[in-house]
C-alpha cells in the first residue's frame, strides 16, 4: 500500500513536470527521468503484475493513467488513412504487374535511350498476406553478365522512399535541375573491367559496348543515327585518352597507333601479355518501397499498417517470392540483401526471414549470401551511448557538456530493457528518453540559423531532411513520369509521416540479436559507417559489432584495422574475419554512396567477391 501511495504521488509530480517541460528544452535530462518513472509505472503496475489483490485496483488506474500521458504527449502513432484518395483496387487482378521502362536521358539530343535493352523494370507487387497492400519497386538488370549478384536496396526512415538512393545514391541515374535524367557513373548496375594496369568503370563507355563502330554521319541520316555517331565520338576519344594515359611505361613504345578503343584493348591484351578479366561488378538491383505507406507503395486499408520488424519482414519476403517467380533466370545468382539508416533494422530482419525460409524450405529458395547496413540503427542500446562520445571527439560539445548528457544513457539502456520485456507503451516511453540525449547534442551544437547537420556534421541543415530531394518528388510526381512507372495518380511523398509514427514501438527494438545464428551459418554481414554521420554514426556501430557473441568474436576484434584504398589513396579503415566486415568510409556522412560513390561501388564489388583487402586502382571512362 506504502509503495502505491508513493507512486502516486510521483506520478502526479512527474505528470505536471512533463507537460510543464515540453516548453523548456533545457529541461530535457529530468523530462527523461520522469519518463522513465513512466517506464517503472508501466512495468510495475501493469495489470499482468503479481502486486498484492487489495492494491491491484489502485495499480490498474495509475497504470491507465500512465498510458494516457503517454498517449497525450503523442509518444505512440495516431491512425490516419493509409491510402487516401486511392481509388477501389480490383483485387481479382495479378499479383505481380510489371512494365519495361523507356525514359529520356539528358544529353541525347531529344532522343529517347532504349534504356529496354538494358533491362529496367517498375512494378507493383499485391502482397499475399494482406488485405489490399501493394509494395512498388524498381529492378535494373546489369549491364555485365545475367549471372551477377541480385542486390536488394532498403532505405530507412523509417519510411522513407529507395527512390532517395536510386536518384542520389547508387541507381543508374540521376536527377538534373531541369528534372531530365543523367547517366550515374558509378551506379551499381555498371560493369567493372580489370586489366593490369589499366582498369576503368565501363558502364557507360559505347566503344567497348558496340559490336562496330556506328554509320558515319551524311546527309541522309537520321537524327537517331547523328545523335549515336555522337556518343560513340565522344566516348572513343575518352576512352582512348584514359588508356593511353594508364598505359605501363614499358609498353608505349611498342604499341602500334589505333583511333579505335574496342580495337586498342585487344592491342592492349596482345602487347603487354596482360590477360583482360570481367570482374563483372556491379549487380542486378532492386529498389523497393516498403513498409506499406512508403513512397508509391500504398493500401486502402489500415489494416496493412505494419508496427514492427515481423510484418514489414513478412511482406519483403512475399515479395521476394513474387519476383524471383517473375524472373527465375535470376533465381541461382547470388543474393544480397543491402541498405543504410533505419535499414539498419529492416536489414537483419530480412535476412533473418530470407534465411528462414530457406531452411524450412517454404518457397522458392533465394541465394542469400549476405547482407550490407550503411550508417544504419541496430542495436540502439549500444549506439545511444555513442552519441555523446563521438559528440565531443568531433569537437561537438564539451568535456562538461558530454559528462552531462552521459547522465541520461543507464536511464535510457534501462528503458530499453523494459521495452524488450514490456508492451508497446514502454517502447514509446524509452524512445523519449533515449532521443534526449540526441536532442541534447543538437540544443548545444546547433545555431538556430544554422542548425547542425546531423547526417554530415561538416554541411548546414536545408530542408525537412537536413539535404533538398525537391527535384525527385517533382520528377516523380509528372504526369508523364507517373504514367510511364504505372502509378496512377497517386502522390509521391519521399518520406511517409504515418510510417514513421506506426514504427515508433520499433525504434528501440534490438535488431542485432539473430545476426550471430547468421555469420554461424556462412552468411556475410559487412556494417559500413561515413565517419563524419551523427545521428548513425560510425563509433556506434562500430561498437555493436566489436560487442557481438558469435563464434569469431575474439579473432575480429583482435584483427587491426587495414587501409581500404582507391585510386592508391586511402579512402577508408577496415576490418575484416570470417563472414564480418566492418568499414569506416572517409570523408563520407551518412548516405556514403552519395558522398563517396566510387568508395562505395568499390566496396560493395570486393566485399561481394570477397577481395576488400587487395588494392585495385581504377579510372572511369564516360560518356
Amino acid at each position: 500500500m506504502k509503495f502505491t501511495r508513493t507512486a502516486t504521488t510521483w506520478y502526479l509530480r512527474c505528470a505536471s513536470f512533463l507537460r510543464f517541460s515540453l516548453r523548456f528544452p533545457l529541461l530535457m535530462e529530468l523530462r527523461s527521468t520522469c519518463c522513465l518513472f513512466f517506464l517503472f509505472l508501466l512495468f510495475f503496475l501493469s495489470p499482468s503484475s503479481s502486486i498484492g489483490g487489495r492494491h491491484r485496483a489502485r495499480a490498474r488506474s495509475l497504470f491507465r493513467s500512465a498510458e494516457s500521458l503517454i498517449r497525450d504527449l503523442n509518444l505512440l502513432p495516431g491512425i490516419q488513412e493509409l491510402g487516401a484518395e486511392i481509388e477501389a483496387e480490383n483485387l481479382s487482378s495479378p499479383r505481380l504487374v510489371e512494365r519495361r521502362l523507356s525514359l529520356p536521358i539528358l544529353g541525347q539530343s531529344g532522343s529517347e535511350v532504349p534504356v529496354e535493352q538494358l533491362g529496367h523494370y517498375a512494378g507493383y507487387y499485391r502482397l499475399e498476406h494482406t488485405h489490399a497492400a501493394k509494395m512498388f519497386y524498381f529492378f535494373f538488370e546489369s549491364r555485365g553478365k545475367s549471372t551477377d549478384p541480385v542486390v536488394i536496396w532498403l532505405t530507412g526512415g523509417p519510411g522513407c522512399s529507395s527512390e532517395l538512393a536510386l536518384f542520389y545514391e547508387n541507381g543508374p541515374f540521376k536527377i538534373a535541375n531541369n528534372l531530365s535524367l543523367v547517366w550515374n557513373d558509378y551506379g551499381w548496375d555498371k560493369v567493372v573491367l580489370y586489366i593490369p594496369g589499366f582498369n576503368w568503370v565501363m558502364g557507360l563507355d559505347m566503344t567497348l559496348v558496340m559490336e562496330q563502330r556506328p554509320t558515319t554521319i551524311t546527309e541522309t541520316s537520321t537524327e537517331a543515327d547523328k545523335t549515336l555517331y555522337e556518343a560513340w565520338v565522344r566516348s572513343n576519344r575518352l576512352s582512348l585518352n584514359l588508356m593511353k594515359m594508364t598505359m605501363a611505361e614499358n609498353v608505349k613504345p611498342s604499341m602500334p597507333k589505333s583511333d579505335n578503343a574496342r580495337e586498342f584493348i585487344k592491342l592492349i591484351k596482345e602487347y603487354s601479355q596482360s590477360e583482360i578479366t570481367d570482374k563483372s561488378i556491379v549487380s542486378n538491383i532492386i529498389f523497393v518501397d516498403q513498409p506499406t505507406g512508403t513512397g508509391f507503395s500504398y493500401s486502402t486499408d489500415l489494416r496493412d499498417l505494419r508496427y514492427g520488424e515481423k510484418g514489414v519482414s513478412n511482406d519483403l519476403y512475399d515479395f521476394l517470392q513474387a519476383f524471383f517467380k517473375e524472373h527465375q533466370d535470376f533465381l541461382n545468382n547470388d543474393f544480397y540483401i543491402t541498405g543504410e539508416s533505419y535499414a539498419g533494422h529492416y536489414i537483419p530482419a530480412a535476412a533473418e526471414r530470407v534465411h528462414t525460409g530457406n531452411k524450412e524450405k517454404q518457397g522458392l529458395k533465394l541465394n542469400l549470401k549476405g547482407f550490407a547496413i550503411g550508417n544504419g540503427l541496430t542495436d540502439p542500446s549500444i549506439q545511444y551511448g555513442a552519441y555523446a562520445d563521438y559528440a565531443l571527439e568531433m569537437g561537438i560539445i564539451t568535456e562538461r557538456a558530454h559528462n552531462s548528457i552521459n547522465k541520461i544513457y543507464p536511464l535510457c539502456q534501462l528503458g530499453i530493457k523494459l521495452c524488450g520485456s514490456s508492451g508497446v507503451i514502454s517502447c514509446a516511453a524509452s524512445l523519449v528518453v533515449c532521443e534526449s540525449i540526441f536532442n541534447s547534442i543538437m540544443l548545444l551544437a546547433g545555431d538556430i540559423n544554422f542548425p547542425l547537420q546531423y547526417y554530415d556534421i561538416r554541411k548546414k541543415c536545408e530542408g525537412s531532411l537536413c539535404y533538398d530531394f525537391s527535384n525527385m518528388e517533382k520528377f516523380l510526381n509528372q504526369e508523364s513520369v507517373r504514367k510511364v512507372l504505372g502509378v496512377g495518380n497517386r502522390k509521391f511523398v519521399s518520406c511517409s509521416p504515418l510510417v514513421y509514427r506506426a514504427m515508433i514501438t520499433d525504434w528501440m527494438k534490438n535488431l542485432e540479436v539473430g545476426i550471430p545464428a547468421l555469420l554461424e551459418d556462412g552468411i556475410k554481414l559487412m556494417v559500413y559507417a561515413g565517419e563524419y554521420d551523427l545521428i548513425c554514426n560510425w563509433l556506434g556501430n562500430f561498437r555493436w559489432v566489436s560487442s557481438m557473441e558469435w563464434s569469431g568474436s575474439q579473432i575480429f576484434n583482435e584483427t587491426a584495422l587495414t587501409q581500404f584504398k582507391v585510386d592508391g589513396k586511402e579512402a577508408g579503415l577496415f576490418k575484416t574475419f570470417g563472414p564480418l566486415t566492418f568499414l569506416k568510409v572517409h570523408d563520407a556522412g551518412h548516405m556514403v554512396p552519395m558522398d563517396q560513390p566510387k568508395a562505395a561501388l568499390q566496396m560493395l564489388e570486393k566485399w561481394m567477391e570477397g577481395s576488400l583487402n587487395e588494392e585495385l586502382v581504377t579510372a572511369v571512362a564516360t560518356m
